[in-house]
């Protein structure tokens, strides 16, 4: 039998990977698009990490023992808003972005599993904590890198990629993982993650996709 952190890993990637290669995400890293879109995207994120960081409040004031699991260092929404405030000004977009059907989707899926009603749904929010925080350890980085290059989206507007107090990323998610593994070893409790990782990717999938559908963040004046 594989390491949970490596069937999570294995069972993960079809949709993993169908996220990745969206058409919205794909053309914006290779430079097709502009920074607006950039900005657009972190819009988006705002309520997505809003509803995901109030998600994780619940969980870690009901199971304390995953304090070491959910690292408030982790959190972005801050980085994020302050972020989207200087590209919105800069880009001339709404201050307070309008969710897309997607992003409302999946904010609602958050909020569900924030009410606790399930004694599955905490480790259905760890899911989503797996692949939203780890994925700015990792594919993040590539962002940041990338709208820097392409769009010469400055330092001040990709802080929520910095990651100040955790020096080292790799050893943090190797650490991550592990603990991960510790905190779900019950059969019926892994399986309840890996299918909430999945459905968390095709969420994703289905935000990059509504950005590439609507430009919803008109100018405002």
């Amino acid at each position: 039998m594989l390491p949970f952190s490596e069937r999570l890993k294995h069972e993960t990637t079809a949709q993993h990977e169908a996220a990745e290669s969206s058409a919205f995400i794909s053309s914006l890293m290779k430079g097709e698009r502009d920074a607006t879109d950039y900005a657009r995207l972190i819009g988006q994120y705002l309520h997505l990490y809003r509803a995901l960081e109030f998600a994780v409040a619940q969980v870690r004031h009901q199971h304390p023992e995953l304090h070491k699991l959910l690292d408030p260092e982790l959190e972005r929404f801050d980085l994020l808003s302050a972020d989207y405030r200087s590209l919105a000004q800069e880009h001339g977009l709404d201050m307070a972005p309008v969710p897309t059907a997607a992003t409302a989707q999946y904010v609602s899926r958050l909020h569900v599993l924030a009410q606790q009603e399930n004694d599955l749904d905490a480790y259905r929010v760890l899911a989503h904590h797996y692949l939203r925080y780890l994925g700015d350890l990792s594919g993040g980085q590539i962002i940041s890198a990338l709208v820097d290059r392409h769009y010469g989206v400055p330092t001040q507007q990709r802080t929520a990629w910095h990651f100040s107090s955790i020096p080292k990323l790799k050893a943090y998610k190797d650490q991550y993982r592990i603990l991960l593994a510790e905190a779900v070893t019950e059969i019926r409790a892994q399986d309840a993650l890996i299918v909430e990782a999945q459905y968390g990717f095709d969420l994703n999938r289905e935000l990059f996709n509504s950005l590439d559908e609507r430009k919803e963040l008109a100018p405002t004046h």
